[in-house]
């Protein structure tokens, strides 16, 4: 109980603006999470799951140590290994604490009505917009910062509208309609985008085995509830001045070019023209992890490539790129071979791996925490799967013949 209430304090803060509370307030849940989790794992009140994750990511640190050796500027380096070595720690924490299916949906109810706090603080002091009319920089110091939380929550509340309580539907559907519109008010386009596609893909696995013709018709209420955002995009003065404007300047570049294009976008392109030159030039072993930050340092300073893929071939090139991808690659192939079980837990993850895949096309993640720990869930959940060490789980998320918790 102590442990799940640090996680869900450590999650509750994702929401609460940066001046809310004193700083030392809002670590403290995050350094007992983790102590208490390494002190029950060392107790062995939880059990010791070294997951692929977690030998993965440690390799994806290793390299990049090695590429300290080779690196333009080390102190980037450095700077991305203290926030992969955090990551690390966290996701580990994470990946000890799951034991059952109610673990797994806890973590998930926690993303989805966390969000909550910052519902009534902007009800209460309203919200303000930056010089780019974006909503977050000012609370959060970044509007992008906001957008990931939220995107993480819109995902586990869709999961919640299928595999959810039946008698509180209304209220997620509800909690869904205000996050998507608070996360329109920041801007990014990929963060509205891919809880759309997260809803599209969790309808069409949830009905794959079991109501096939049924998917066309839900494909035909989607199509329909797109169409009612995009006209709400275009036509609401608010959303338009804030994510409408966005999309029309990625449109125009798709038209018209680099001439077309918005400043955001425009930046975009010229990050991922660059990166693909730098890293023809190092195609092997790349410039050094968070290189990419130095290279484009006559531009902008500290900013990173907006795209993943080429993040990783400019910072350790095509070793680093297979050697990160793999893992995505090898967690889809596990999923897809479990099936389609009742209890949904696998479902989740396995459309959040193909979104974050898009995703990534337009944001960097090799080091953001809250990414990662979806990532570390869905490998600790195979584990769980596979080894069958748990009675609980191994009948809820194995066998699916007790449906309670352990």
């Amino acid at each position: 109980m102590l442990l799940s209430f640090f996680a869900g304090m450590y999650i509750l803060f994702f929401f609460v603006p940066l001046d809310t509370f004193p700083r030392i307030v809002t670590q403290v849940p995050l350094y007992s999470f983790l102590g208490l989790s390494v002190l029950k794992t060392l107790l062995r009140q939880l059990p010791l799951k070294i997951t692929a994750y977690m030998v993965w990511y440690f390799v994806l640190f290793l390299m990049g140590v090695f590429s300290s050796l080779y690196a333009a500027s080390t102190k980037h380096v450095f700077s991305a290994l203290y926030l992969l070595f955090v990551t690390w720690l966290v996701t580990f924490a994470f990946a000890q604490y799951v034991q059952t299916k109610t673990d797994f949906q806890r973590i998930f109810s926690f993303f989805s009505y966390f969000p909550l706090f910052l519902v009534f603080y902007l009800l209460i002091y309203g919200i303000s917009f930056d010089s780019e009319g974006r909503f977050g920089r000012e609370l959060f110091g970044n509007a992008n910062i906001i957008a990931t939380f939220l995107m993480l929550s819109l995902c586990c509340v869709v999961w919640l509208l299928f595999y959810g309580n039946r008698k509180i539907l209304p209220f997620n559907l509800m909690m869904f309609l205000v996050l998507l519109y608070i996360t329109a008010l920041t801007g990014g386009r990929k963060y509205i985008l891919v809880p759309v596609v997260f809803f599209l893909l969790i309808m069409i696995f949830k009905n794959w085995e079991t109501n096939r013709g049924g998917i066309v018709l839900y494909l035909l209420l989607f199509f329909v509830l797109l169409i009612a955002g995009v006209w709400s995009v275009l036509s609401i003065p608010t959303l338009y001045n804030t994510i409408g404007v966005r999309f029309e300047g990625l449109f125009d570049f798709f038209r018209g070019g680099p001439e077309e294009a918005d400043a955001s976008t425009l930046i975009r392109y010229m990050m991922i023209e660059n990166g693909w030159k730098w890293f023809q030039f190092k195609p092997i072993l790349g410039h050094g992890l968070n290189n990419f930050a130095y290279l484009f340092s006559n531009v902008l300073d500290d900013v990173y490539a907006h795209n993943n893929f080429i993040e990783m071939m400019v910072n350790l090139g095509l070793v680093g790129l297979i050697l990160y991808y793999v893992f995505y690659v090898y967690l889809i192939i596990k999923l897809f071979k479990i099936g389609n079980e009742r209890t949904g837990i696998r479902n989740f993850f396995l459309a959040y791996l193909l979104i974050l895949l898009f995703f990534e096309l337009g944001a960097v993640t090799y080091q953001h925490t809250q990414i990662h720990i979806m990532l570390a869930l869905a490998s600790a959940f195979l584990w769980l799967y596979e080894h069958g060490k748990f009675a609980p789980v191994g009948t809820q998320i194995g066998s699916l013949t007790n449906s309670t918790a352990g």
